[in-house]
């Protein structure tokens, strides 16, 4: 969301108010845990921002898990600050303090005091020809090196700051830590914009290019490395540009990811200074940074969230998550300046938890082709809450979760529902994916759910679920041949529910869905029937679901040829194209009477039309089953069908 220094707009979202999932999933289930979006919690978001706290939406800014804020927020939004800590005590707050150059700072305080210290000391950067070294944004270079003047104590320019920086903006204070900005290797690239050339040493002679650069990179090291001395080890240390202090620094920045260096493959993967080397290299905690510096059109709420905009968005944000543990931001816009903006994007809500492993290749098409630039490159990380593809081919591909999980755009308000499932997401060329979810879903019980009617209504009860948080209630009702749909009547942290606005004659049915502690729905049972005639009720457990509404549409015509089984039989279906489009998860699988799974026969996409899996008698051990009775159910998006079979030797 853009935000103008004077602007008042409340955005909807708020991540530091604990995840999505999780927080509204406390509210309806007790003892759920509520998730924490501390640092420490992924997705890790950043802002580089230097506009104004004034009349600022500080919930908005209490979001983000760092803030990097100008060095005049230390005089001017001492109040600002100290409230969006107590809204985020886990945010941490770094200054903005370039080590490079300077202005005419005179205001307020501590930039007075630089100013002061930098002009009376002649601790600036000149040309050959005597001249200041004025940058076209209009502050002039400092000289960091070795070669410039010493004051009244015998310090440098480079000695000075590190002290300056400790004592005033040290650990104890309000800051967790200093972006140094200019922190870098190298200087001589700024040459182009001085005929004369820099002179660093002050004899009148344009100083040769790499000796200029030897002299920037000794001074900068020596600076950090003495700041890294006087605030100890817990005191953030980040830099904006290429250096080789990994000793004395936390990391660095790829500002304007991905177009520094190259592109996005150069920034992330094979640059001296890469994302991936950085956090290889730099001292721990880590802090690398991807900044995205948006040039496309805005609204008055933040960019225009076109397909463009979000396939761009999707890919950098998806790049950061998989390829390390570093921290995203974004700002800029057409026609505005960078590093003052405050957009919010909804996927910064989500709560990925913490990496379980690193980015590992995938199962993807045509991802496998070798004419496909970058295919080797799309990977897959997962985490505790969910998982994150990129894809930086150039081919759009279809690729393998290696499990199930959620479309974070299907939340319902109160649970990701199952059918915003996938196991198979397809991500443009270079573009990203996000989605929540543990890998697996929950299964209810197939027995166990009973239901009871008296006066104060319908008295619905079932069996827990091993790992779920709490459970969805569903009810449909058939009256005078006329079946009402299926409603959510409520989400529950027990295994009891009583539905008081169950009343009249007609046929009641319940169904029971297990909710995991990221807000996943799983499985649903089978449903329960009620027939509620007059003030009496009659209840019995259903093994087919003639009357659901909807069932038959997603899938129909289940049916087991030949019957009874004596060998093997054949288990046909059809799932429906109207209902399930191009492609639908389905899983068949069989039963025995006590509940248990016997064999899963399927449990993937697959494509509309009629479909026949066969089934030998054998169990996912490969035992032969006895004689008996056996069910088998079909399952697409939570809509079920089931069969009983009989079996006989």
């Amino acid at each position: 969301m853009h935000r103008s220094e004077g602007s008042t707009h409340i955005h909807a979202h708020r991540r530091f108010r604990l995840s999505i999932a999780a927080a509204v999933l406390a509210l309806s289930i007790p003892g759920s845990p509520a998730g924490s979006n501390g640092a420490e919690s992924y997705p890790r978001i950043a802002n580089l921002y230097f506009g104004s706290l004034e009349d600022a939406d500080l919930e908005l800014f209490a979001g983000w898990d760092v803030l990097i804020l100008a060095k005049r927020a230390h005089d001017r939004y001492q109040e600002e600050m100290d409230a969006i800590r107590v809204m985020n005590p886990d945010i941490k707050f770094l200054v903005h303090f370039p080590i490079g150059y300077c202005g005419d700072w005179t205001a307020p305080e501590l930039n007075a005091l630089i100013y002061g210290a930098v002009d009376g000391n002649d601790w600036w950067m000149h040309t050959a020809s005597g001249a200041r070294a004025m940058m076209p944004f209009g502050s002039s270079l400092l000289n960091v090196t070795e070669s410039c003047p010493t004051n009244d104590q015998g310090q440098r320019l480079n000695d000075w700051l590190a002290e300056f920086i400790a004592e005033h903006l040290g650990p104890g204070g309000r800051w967790d830590g200093a972006y140094l900005d200019y922190c870098m290797d190298d200087i001589a690239w700024a040459n182009r914009f001085f005929p004369y050339g820099i002179d660093c040493d002050g004899n009148g002679v344009r100083d040769d290019d790499a000796a200029l650069d030897e002299a920037w990179r000794t001074g900068s090291e020596l600076l950090v490395s003495r700041l890294r001395e006087l605030v100890g080890e817990d005191y953030i240390i980040g830099t904006s540009g290429n250096n080789t202090f990994y000793e004395s620094v936390n990391g660095g920045t790829r500002e304007d990811f991905p177009n520094m260096q190259g592109g996005w493959l150069e920034n992330v993967l094979t640059h001296e200074h890469s994302y991936v080397a950085l956090q290889a290299r730099c001292r721990k905690p880590e802090f690398s940074l991807l900044n995205f510096i948006y040039r496309g059109p805005v609204g008055p709420d933040g960019p225009i969230r076109d397909e463009e905009f979000e396939r761009r968005f999707a890919f950098l944000f998806a790049s950061t998550l998989v390829f390390g543990n570093g921290y995203f931001s974004m700002d800029g816009g057409e026609g505005l300046e960078h590093h003052s903006q405050a957009w919010w994007h909804d996927l910064y809500d989500l709560d990925l938890g913490q990496p379980i492993d690193r980015a590992s290749s995938v199962d993807a098409y045509p991802g496998d082709a070798e004419w496909v630039e970058l295919g080797h490159l799309i990977k897959r990380r997962r985490f505790t809450n969910g998982v994150v593809v990129v894809n930086p081919s150039t081919s759009a591909q279809s690729i393998q979760l290696g499990g199930f999980y959620f479309e974070p755009s299907s939340w319902n308000g109160e649970f990701y529902p199952l059918t915003g499932v996938r196991q198979v997401v397809d991500v443009p060329s270079e573009g990203g994916a996000i989605l929540v979810g543990a890998g697996r879903v929950l299964e209810a019980a197939w027995r166990g759910v009973s239901a009871e009617f008296d006066d104060d209504g319908v008295s619905v009860a079932w069996d827990s679920v091993p790992g779920a948080r709490g459970y969805a209630v569903y009810r449909w009702h058939r009256r005078a041949e006329t079946t009402s749909p299926k409603v959510l009547l409520d989400v529950v942290g027990g295994t009891f529910y009583l539905d008081g606005a169950a009343s009249g004659r007609g046929t009641f049915y319940y169904q029971i869905a297990p909710i995991d502690t990221g807000g996943c729905e799983g499985r649903r049972s089978l449903p329960v029937e009620i027939s509620i005639e007059g003030s009496g009720g009659r209840t019995e457990e259903l093994w087919t679901e003639p009357n659901e509404p909807d069932a038959g549409r997603g899938v129909d015509a289940l049916a087991c040829s030949p019957h009874p089984v004596r060998d093997t039989t054949m288990i046909s279906f059809e799932v429906d194209d109207d209902r399930w489009g191009d492609s639908s998860h389905v899983a068949l699988t069989v039963y025995d009477v006590s509940g248990r799974v016997v064999r899963r026969l399927l449990d993937s996409p697959l494509t509309p039309g009629r479909h026949e899996i066969e089934w030998n008698r054998r169990t996912d051990g490969g035992a032969r089953v006895a004689s008996g009775c056996y069910f088998y159910a079909l399952s697409v998006g939570g809509e079920s069908l089931t069969g009983k079979m009989i079996v006989l030797d």
